[in-house]
């Protein structure tokens, strides 16, 4: 390959989080809360942008809430998602240094453990980065399985 020119790079940096509820990353900023009420967000938990253009609670256990474009709310009752970045929040508990995680079981939760239930959806969301700080890398993969 050869080429003549200026040549254009270009960087992107996420940065590693030093305080506790915070993120940086790719966010978007539309859409409303589940059931169109923003109210009902809740910062750190996981979601799905419905076709009606609601951000509900992803559950593994619901094939087309956890297959849909995925977002974590970054704010409390306001309709803005991290789609795509590092996010550190005290509702990561439990999590392995370096593991994989998935979409939960329990509407709105990110797990360490794949789920393992007949038809539920099995979904890399993301993976710790750092367990006990509760931070964890966020992005979601676009592919899944239906665990049979």
């Amino acid at each position: 390959i050869s080429a003549s020119g200026d040549l254009f790079v270009r960087s992107r940096t996420i940065a590693y989080l030093a305080a506790s509820d915070e993120y940086s990353g790719d966010v978007v900023s539309f859409g409303n809360g589940p059931g169109g009420v923003d109210g009902d967000i809740n910062a750190g938990e996981l979601y799905y942008l419905s076709s009606s253009q609601n951000w509900e609670r992803a559950d593994a256990d619901a094939s087309s809430t956890a297959t849909n474009m995925l977002g974590i709310a970054v704010a409390d009752n306001t309709a803005t998602f991290l789609v795509k970045g590092i996010i550190q929040n005290s509702v990561y508990g439990g999590f392995t240094t370096g593991a994989p995680l998935y979409v939960s079981t329990t509407a709105g939760d990110i797990t360490g453990t794949a789920p393992s239930g007949t038809g539920d959806i099995v979904r890399v969301v993301g993976y710790s980065i750092d367990g006990g700080s509760r931070r964890i890398y966020f992005n979601p993969s676009n592919d899944h399985i239906v665990h049979a």
